[in-house]
């Protein structure tokens, strides 16, 4: 459910959707949007309160070097000639069935391209 809003939310900001859970064998992009000339990788976490944690914690070192190998090898692979960068959206309810989204850019670095 989460990364269904995350992906409205994207759509509805101007980006076009290019991939949805792409997978790099037990590594997995959860959406890979263009906007402005960008190629985004973008992590979505999901929370159904704070209870846990803020969603953002969720995002390991460990996480966040698979998203990056990920990453390169499908720019590689595809030959992409665009700037690329991470975006992390965060998805929080409130546990009375409101989320609230947040979407943080840059929020894994460096860039890649």
């Amino acid at each position: 459910m989460g990364e269904d809003m995350a992906a409205d939310y994207l759509v509805a900001h101007g980006y076009r959707i290019v991939a949805r859970n792409w997978r790099l064998g037990k590594k997995e992009i959860d959406i890979i949007v263009v906007k402005d000339g960008w190629l985004v990788f973008v992590e979505v976490k999901t929370r159904s309160s704070d209870r846990l944690g803020r969603p953002a914690e969720a995002v390991t070192a460990r996480k966040a070097g698979h998203l990056l190998s990920a990453a390169t090898y499908y720019l590689k692979s595809r030959r992409v000639d665009m700037p690329s960068r991470f975006d992390l959206i965060t998805v929080l309810g409130d546990g009375r069935g409101n989320f609230e989204i947040e979407h943080l850019e840059n929020a894994i670095t460096p860039n890649l391209a």
